[in-house]
């Protein structure tokens, strides 16, 4: 953090303005080590700056890194607005930007497999098919495997085991591997 924050006021110094990776990097180092209102002055500044109108990527990334740090900082209901307002003005979001949050709903204490399921959908959706990456693969399992283990009839059990098992060789060798990392 202390490398970050010299390297800002570098710009100060040599009266340079800040570049919009400049900016990202910035949310990104506050974001990491839990300095979230220093990730969001950095973000404002940004969008101020008038740097987002000029490249569709960099304002894609420093949305991306603030809603990362967000969520690395439990603050999934701002996490979850800040989503939806990116999505309202006009930005898709990537599998970049859905793999937390499913995580997250797979690994706090009172896991919502269906809501990470859905939101796994709406990623495919949102990205095409082509969008099914390893790691999406991955979460996939790790929902149907949270579903299979909070089943609580035999009919439930059977439909996601079925699901799991209809899966690909290789998903199927993973699916141990997926279990052990779940149970950590």
């Amino acid at each position: 953090m202390q490398r970050a924050l010299r390297f800002w006021q570098m710009f100060g110094e040599y009266n340079m303005s800040p570049t919009a990776p400049a900016f990202t990097s910035m949310i990104k180092c506050c974001g990491q080590s839990g300095h979230i209102r220093s990730a969001h002055r950095y973000y404002h500044q940004f969008m101020r700056s008038g740097l987002e109108s000029q490249s569709q990527t960099h304002n894609i990334a420093s949305k991306g890194a603030m809603f990362h740090a967000l969520l690395k900082n439990n603050r999934t209901k701002a996490a979850l607005a800040f989503k939806s307002e990116m999505e309202r003005n006009g930005v898709r979001l990537t599998q970049n930007t859905y793999v937390p949050l499913i995580g997250y709903y797979l690994r706090e204490s009172k896991a919502k497999p269906k809501k990470a399921l859905r939101l796994l959908k709406e990623c495919v959706c949102v990205n095409g098919s082509n969008a099914l990456s390893e790691p999406l693969l991955n979460l996939k399992f790790v929902c149907l495997y949270k579903l299979l283990q909070m089943s609580e009839t035999e009919q439930k059990r059977d439909k996601y085991f079925k699901l799991i098992l209809d899966a690909p060789n290789e998903r199927k060798q993973r699916f141990d591997g997926l279990r052990e990392w779940m149970n950590h």
